[in-house]
C-alpha cells in the first residue's frame, strides 16, 4: 500500500490531488491519502444546495465552498462572500 500524506489544508489542493490520482496513479496499487481540509462545504453536482447548504453559515465567510463544476473535473471551489 502507498501512503500519500497531503499536508495542505486547501480543499481545491486536496480535491486537484484525489482527481489526480484518480486519474493516473496505477490502479494496480493499492492507495490511502490523508489530509485534512480548512472548513469547507463541498457540494456534489447533483445536489441540491438550497435544500442542503445552510447559506447563512456560508455567508459568514468562515468556509470554503466546492461546487460541482461542468467540466471533466468533479468539483470547483468558490471562497465564500
Amino acid at each position: 500500500m502507498i501512503r500519500i500524506v497531503n499536508d495542505h489544508t486547501d480543499p481545491r489542493i486536496n480535491l486537484a490531488v484525489e482527481e489526480y490520482a484518480l486519474n493516473y496513479l496505477d490502479p494496480r496499487e493499492e492507495y490511502v491519502i490523508l489530509w485534512q481540509n480548512e472548513p469547507t462545504v463541498v457540494v456534489g453536482r447533483n445536489q441540491n444546495t438550497v435544500a442542503e447548504v445552510n447559506a447563512p453559515s456560508l455567508k459568514s465567510g468562515v468556509f470554503t465552498w466546492c461546487a460541482g463544476c461542468p467540466a471533466e473535473a468533479p468539483f470547483t471551489t468558490i471562497s465564500a462572500i
